[in-house]
């Protein structure tokens, strides 16, 4: 198979997006003052970041799959085909399904040679739709949800629930989500990745626009009659998603990345996590947080526990890795899907 160079910053914003995610799964928000305090707040702040990291380093590997002309439908198709047994047996919140929904999409957005206005157009279309399905479905968004917010209808109920947990109610609901890697295959189609590697500015620029997204609640402080009766359109919430929300957290997804790419940020430990992030999204979940729930079967362990179990899972992956990358190119399960996905001989995909 064709051996494609890999851009190390972009791996290694992928490594911080995969340390962010086994913290958050670890470590809960429960703690008040000193160490469990510190851990505590470390979860608040990046909680739901690193998920949005994660899809705008998609769209942009996704972009990069297009412009070379690469096949993705069979990617996609084993994605969530794998995705959607490990959520009905292990992960109930998994994110597998989203991103291979979303794959298609972006990549046919992509299409277009040195076009980014199908991308552009998207991102508008999709940013208007978020209010306009929130006066449709919003008595949805919270009636799909149990009374502790923890599990979704879709999760015992097949039909219109379904679409509308994929769509607009579920944990990562296209209509909002689907932005993100939208924004990231935009960054590369403008040439914005090559930009952040001379300059700050589009660091700047995006952290100054999730700066604006953040203030968006004030809005509807004004008194504005009109914005006072469509408050919720201004809150930064994950579920339902708004349209806030969305570009917080991708102007400062994409902050990051730009800023890996101005550092010349790639630490081989964290480039290392990057290259294998969908072993680690399975790894953690499969062999540490199902034997946390045999002794806390309501996930409920003291913070202490968690932070142990990250450090230990992190020596272990740092310990495994540096094994397995001396003999191979890609993760354990990322060259598994490579065999599968591209055994007609298609190129190895680098993302």
């Amino acid at each position: 198979m064709t051996q494609r160079a890999r851009i190390a910053p972009l791996d290694a914003a992928r490594g911080l997006a995969v340390a962010g995610m086994v913290w958050t799964h670890f470590v809960g928000t429960e703690g008040v003052g000193g160490f469990e305090g510190a851990a505590s707040a470390l979860t608040t702040l990046i909680y739901g970041r690193e998920a949005a990291l994660f899809f705008v380093l998609a769209g942009m590997s996704w972009a990069m799959q297009a412009a070379r002309g690469d096949r993705v439908g069979r990617r996609a198709l084993f994605l969530g085909l794998f995705g959607f047994v490990f959520g009905r047996t292990l992960w109930p919140t998994e994110v597998l399904v989203p991103l291979a929904l979303c794959m298609p999409l972006v990549v046919a957005l992509s299409r277009p040679q040195e076009r980014a206005w199908p991308l552009a157009l998207a991102v508008f279309g999709l940013v208007v739709a978020m209010p306009i399905c929130d006066v449709l479905f919003g008595d949805y968004a919270w009636g799909d949800w149990n009374e502790d917010g923890t599990v979704h209808a879709a999760e015992s109920t097949f039909g219109w629930v379904t679409l509308r947990y994929y769509l607009l109610t579920g944990n990562y609901p296209l209509v909002g989500w689907l932005v993100l890697p939208l924004l990231g295959a935009l960054a590369v189609r403008g040439e914005w990745l090559a930009a952040a590697r001379r300059s700050l500015w589009p660091a700047a620029l995006a952290l100054g626009a999730a700066a604006l997204a953040s203030a968006a609640p004030w809005l509807a402080e004004l008194g504005i009659p009109v914005l006072d009766a469509h408050a919720s359109w201004f809150e930064l919430v994950w579920v339902p998603t708004t349209v806030p929300f969305v570009l917080r957290e991708g102007g400062i997804a994409l902050g990051v990345v730009f800023l890996c790419l101005r550092a010349d940020f790639a630490p081989e430990v964290l480039a290392r996590h990057g290259r294998a992030s969908l072993t680690h999204y399975v790894a953690h979940i499969a062999l540490v947080f199902t034997l946390l729930r045999v002794w806390w079967p309501d996930e409920d362990w003291p913070i202490p526990v968690g932070v142990a179990a990250f450090c230990g899972y992190w020596v272990f992956a740092h310990w495994f890795q540096a094994r397995w990358f001396a003999r191979h190119r890609r993760g354990p399960l990322e060259a598994s899907w490579d065999a599968v996905a591209d055994r007609d001989g298609g190129p190895n995909q680098p993302g």
